[in-house]
């Protein structure tokens, strides 16, 4: 018996957290205590020194990322206990670049048995038909997987683009965390190869026109998709079409109008920094409309301006309703426990999401509930009656994250309500050396590990909580950071709206105090 794939994600877990206690840990992968200690006891035995120790029911991990990454990455395949699906990935991967997959050959050199392979392909059939793909045989030769290209081609991506990190110049390496089947998946990238250059410059081009940003995550998806395309063009069929659950966004892409079409559907996988044109969907409208009424009416705190957040709420459902229907989604990991922080504003969204879930046969979870919750309570903040006005110089600051641009959002939301900041951008991880071409005053980070890395280049970075604390707001002000100040210069703020109607007053106010007026 190997390293399974869970001892992993409890090992990096850990690795995390540093420390946690033992029931912390129970409790977040539903195993008792005794197992746990199991799991952490045969870890052990494949490294020289232990990578978690437990002492008290205290469970402890010394090792840096870099460590972590280079003892997954140094398993054997024989080390390591693959799971059903971790199988199945490999499959659909060398069915997508292959004629067909001899999988008694494949499953022979795995040392897994006929019995093995045959409830995997079970599985595989009733997995792939979700996708509305299927399994063929191919004459004496093995298997292949048959369908609709676009589903299978996001099934690839949605494997693919987690196994490798992008450089600044637009090279892809391996990710040396990757475990042995993921590896072996990994391989079959140097197939794209070719096609490299020409999607990055593709997608340099949009993301120059529409002059925005993509997180790492979306850029490595879309990159692979492209890549996808590319070396097996497809069409959506008309029957297709005609089954979208909501009108198509059409965004300019690409001068041909079928290839725009594709684009235009993997967009809504997507997290830009700046929000592209939604189409207008009067059923979904109006299940918005009254998503937020219901909410609004449930809440203690007032809403006063409602617009935006119907409007903000629409095109998430947008996206999530088409994520469902192309079954992706790129999950954002960052926010953890949000219930915990707002438990009465999270059940509330877990009532009054129900309607919208029936309708378009959604099944939203802790993901979806949680970037709902933060959605409005961003609203809330905002919504807070504020005369105030900053008189004190801000602190310039730099996010450093590869979280979505709305949990970004909203962290800003609390960060401004209490500190007098200006953010002079968010980058990824990967783009750190545009750090040495900024003027600012700190780094902000919200993970250990990206942390560590800023820290190791020498940046002036600060580890913050998503959810801010009392103690990150100490840490700040005795750093430099000024809370806000209480009072508005009468006399400047006349001078600055006399003469002005009312609407140009709204749009001035809008946009120069937008911190303030709702």
């Amino acid at each position: 018996m190997g390293i399974t794939n869970e001892d992993l994600k409890i090992l990096r877990y850990v690795q995390d957290q540093q420390q946690i206690t033992l029931h912390e840990l129970s409790h977040r992968f539903h195993k008792n205590s005794t197992s746990i200690r199991r799991k952490v006891d045969m870890m052990n035995l494949y490294a020289n020194e232990p990578l978690i120790e437990i002492k008290r029911s205290i469970c402890t991990c010394k090792l840096s990322y870099e460590e972590l990454a280079i003892f997954i990455r140094n398993l054997s395949m024989f080390d390591y206990d693959s799971t059903q699906m971790e199988r199945m990935n490999v499959f659909i991967i060398k069915a997508f670049f292959h004629p067909y997959v001899n999988t008694s050959d494949l499953y022979a050199s795995w040392n897994l048995s006929l019995t093995t392979k045959k409830h995997d392909m079970q599985a595989l059939k009733a997995y792939l038909a979700t996708y509305h793909l299927a399994i063929q045989t191919v004459h004496k030769k093995g298997l292949t997987i048959v369908g609709e290209p676009l589903y299978f081609h996001l099934l690839v991506a949605r494997i693919m683009y987690i196994l490798f990190d992008l450089q600044q110049d637009t090279t892809i390496t391996e990710r040396i965390s990757n475990n042995p089947m993921e590896h072996l998946c990994y391989t079959y990238l140097e197939k794209l190869e070719g096609y490299r250059e020409e999607a990055f410059a593709k997608i340099d081009q949009f993301l120059t026109n529409y002059d925005m940003h993509m997180t790492t995550f979306s850029t490595k998806f879309f990159f692979i998709f492209i890549c996808l395309t590319k070396l097996q063009p497809f069409k959506l069929g008309e029957n297709y079409r005609q089954n979208l659950p909501l009108v198509p966004r059409h965004i300019y892409f690409t001068d041909d109008t079928e290839e725009n079409n594709v684009y235009n559907l993997v967009m809504n996988l997507l997290d830009f920094s700046k929000l592209l044109d939604f189409p207008y969907d009067e059923k979904l409208a109006n299940i918005t409309t009254t998503f937020v009424a219901n909410v609004r009416n449930s809440l203690t705190s007032q809403i006063y301006e409602d617009q935006d957040l119907i409007n903000d709420c629409y095109r998430y459902f947008y996206k999530k309703i088409i994520q469902s229907h192309l079954r992706v989604n790129l999950l954002d990991r960052l926010v953890r426990n949000t219930k915990d922080h707002f438990p009465v504003l999270y059940e509330i969204v877990q009532k009054y999401s129900r309607d919208i879930e029936a309708t378009y046969e959604l099944d939203f979870e802790d993901e979806e509930y949680t970037s709902l919750t933060l959605l409005i309570q961003k609203n809330i903040i905002r919504n807070r009656i504020i005369n105030t006005k900053m008189q004190s110089k801000a602190k310039d600051i730099v996010i450093v994250s590869n979280s979505t641009y709305a949990r970004i959002d909203y962290f800003m939301a609390q960060l401004k309500e209490v500190l007098n900041v200006n953010l002079v951008s968010i980058i990824q991880l990967s783009e750190k050396e545009k750090l040495h071409h900024m003027k600012y005053d700190y780094v902000i980070s919200l993970s250990e590990r990206i942390y560590s890395i800023l820290k190791q280049d020498d940046f002036p970075v600060l580890l913050l909580n998503f959810f801010l604390s009392d103690n990150d707001i100490e840490r700040l002000v005795l750093y430099g950071f000024s809370r806000i100040e209480t009072k508005f210069l009468t006399a400047s703020f006349v001078e600055d709206i006399y003469g002005l109607s009312k609407e140009d007053m709204i749009a001035y106010l809008r946009n120069t105090y937008n911190d303030y007026f709702i």
